[in-house]
Protein backbone atom coordinates (compact mmCIF):
# COMPACT_ATOMS: atom_id res chain seq x y z
CA UNK A 1 0.00 0.00 0.00
CA UNK A 2 2.68 2.41 0.82
CA UNK A 3 5.76 1.42 -1.23
CA UNK A 4 8.84 -0.44 -0.39
CA UNK A 5 10.84 2.85 1.17
CA UNK A 6 8.92 2.70 4.41
CA UNK A 7 11.43 3.84 6.99
CA UNK A 8 10.86 1.80 10.43
CA UNK A 9 8.77 3.47 13.14
CA UNK A 10 10.46 6.03 15.47
CA UNK A 11 7.35 6.72 17.73
CA UNK A 12 4.33 5.62 18.37
CA UNK A 13 1.16 8.05 19.34
CA UNK A 14 -1.43 6.39 22.07
CA UNK A 15 -4.48 8.95 21.82
CA UNK A 16 -6.34 9.79 25.39
CA UNK A 17 -9.56 10.21 24.28
CA UNK A 18 -10.79 10.23 27.73
CA UNK A 19 -8.82 12.86 29.25
CA UNK A 20 -8.51 14.89 26.46
CA UNK A 21 -10.14 18.14 27.45
CA UNK A 22 -11.58 18.83 23.37
CA UNK A 23 -12.80 15.58 23.19
CA UNK A 24 -13.93 13.85 26.43
CA UNK A 25 -14.57 10.59 25.07
CA UNK A 26 -14.45 8.99 21.23
CA UNK A 27 -18.44 8.94 20.83
CA UNK A 28 -21.46 10.59 20.91
CA UNK A 29 -23.32 11.37 24.25
CA UNK A 30 -26.22 13.65 24.11
CA UNK A 31 -26.56 15.61 27.13
CA UNK A 32 -30.12 15.13 29.21
CA UNK A 33 -32.17 17.19 28.31
CA UNK A 34 -31.89 17.07 24.04
CA UNK A 35 -34.87 16.70 22.76
CA UNK A 36 -36.14 16.12 19.21
CA UNK A 37 -35.96 19.39 17.40
CA UNK A 38 -32.63 19.77 19.16
CA UNK A 39 -31.53 16.19 17.42
CA UNK A 40 -32.75 17.64 13.92
CA UNK A 41 -31.07 20.95 13.76
CA UNK A 42 -27.74 18.53 14.01
CA UNK A 43 -28.31 16.50 11.19
CA UNK A 44 -29.97 19.17 9.14
CA UNK A 45 -28.52 20.37 5.24
CA UNK A 46 -27.02 23.76 5.02
CA UNK A 47 -27.01 24.59 2.29
CA UNK A 48 -25.64 21.66 -0.12
CA UNK A 49 -23.53 20.47 2.73
CA UNK A 50 -25.29 17.44 4.46
CA UNK A 51 -24.19 16.22 7.44
CA UNK A 52 -24.01 11.94 8.22
CA UNK A 53 -22.39 10.33 10.92
CA UNK A 54 -23.42 8.63 13.91
CA UNK A 55 -23.95 11.39 15.64
CA UNK A 56 -27.02 11.89 13.52
CA UNK A 57 -28.47 8.14 14.27
CA UNK A 58 -31.48 8.33 16.35
CA UNK A 59 -31.42 4.68 17.38
CA UNK A 60 -27.80 3.82 16.78
CA UNK A 61 -25.60 6.85 18.17
CA UNK A 62 -22.25 6.30 18.87
CA UNK A 63 -22.01 3.32 17.44
CA UNK A 64 -20.08 2.45 13.78
CA UNK A 65 -23.34 0.73 12.35
CA UNK A 66 -24.95 4.49 13.54
CA UNK A 67 -22.95 5.66 11.35
CA UNK A 68 -23.60 3.19 8.58
CA UNK A 69 -27.17 3.61 8.49
CA UNK A 70 -26.94 7.70 8.65
CA UNK A 71 -24.76 7.60 5.64
CA UNK A 72 -27.73 5.18 3.86
CA UNK A 73 -30.49 7.89 4.84
CA UNK A 74 -28.05 10.27 3.65
CA UNK A 75 -27.48 8.95 0.35
CA UNK A 76 -31.25 8.39 0.28
CA UNK A 77 -31.90 11.97 0.60
CA UNK A 78 -29.44 13.20 -1.77
CA UNK A 79 -30.30 10.61 -4.19
CA UNK A 80 -33.98 11.57 -4.29
CA UNK A 81 -33.10 15.49 -4.08
CA UNK A 82 -30.99 15.20 -7.45
CA UNK A 83 -33.49 12.17 -8.92
CA UNK A 84 -36.56 13.72 -8.40
CA UNK A 85 -36.36 16.92 -7.01
CA UNK A 86 -37.71 16.11 -3.59
CA UNK A 87 -35.16 18.56 -1.46
CA UNK A 88 -35.23 19.16 2.32
CA UNK A 89 -34.03 22.48 1.30
CA UNK A 90 -32.71 24.42 -2.12
CA UNK A 91 -29.47 22.77 -3.41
Amino acid sequence: MFGKQIPEATDILVPRWWSNRFYKGSYSNWPIGVGHHQFNQIKAPVGRVYFTGEHTSAAYYGYVHGAYFAGIDSAKMITNCIKRGACTNKI
